[in-house]
């Protein structure tokens, strides 16, 4: 699946966002899903959106993000690698489908604090040649920093 996300972290807030996603196909051409990650700017939090067949099913975190937390996992080889995760009480959540999929992303009420066309996408951080540029944090208004991009093969 061909995509990508972007982390952007506020130190006022403090807020973690990741925002991106990316789209498999089949050989034909045809789309099988598009995955797209998106962040409330009312209140930060993060919420998935997997399109498959007409169907677009909502996942989202039980609220912002505020930090990273080092976690130690082992690596291809069996060794321990240490590695950052969000730092969140609790887990990603089912919120549901959402009516009209991502194309209807302005309608999307947040799965937190329940605030509609508030979503804050990939395209509204980076730059037109996909690098970080100078933006504010949805949320609180003082400059997001960029730190972490993943590249999906």
């Amino acid at each position: 699946m061909p995509g990508g996300t972007y982390l952007y972290r506020c130190d006022h807030c403090p807020l973690i966002l990741e925002v991106g996603g990316g789209t498999a196909w089949r050989e034909d051409g045809t789309v099988i899903q598009e995955d797209v990650w998106v962040a409330c700017g009312a209140c930060g939090t993060m919420h998935r959106l997997a399109e498959r067949d007409g169907i677009c099913q909502v996942t989202a975190f039980p609220g912002p993000v505020r930090g990273m937390r080092p976690v130690t996992i082992l690596d291809a080889c069996g060794d321990p690698a240490e590695i950052s995760e969000f730092a969140v009480e609790g887990e990603l959540r089912q919120v549901g489908e959402h009516a009209g999929g991502i194309a209807n992303l302005g309608q999307l009420p947040c799965g937190h604090c329940g605030q509609i066309g508030r979503m804050v996408t990939v395209a509204d951080l980076r730059a037109p040649d996909g690098r970080y540029r100078d933006v504010d944090c949805p949320v609180c208004a003082h400059p997001l920093d960029g730190f972490g991009l993943t590249d999906w093969i």
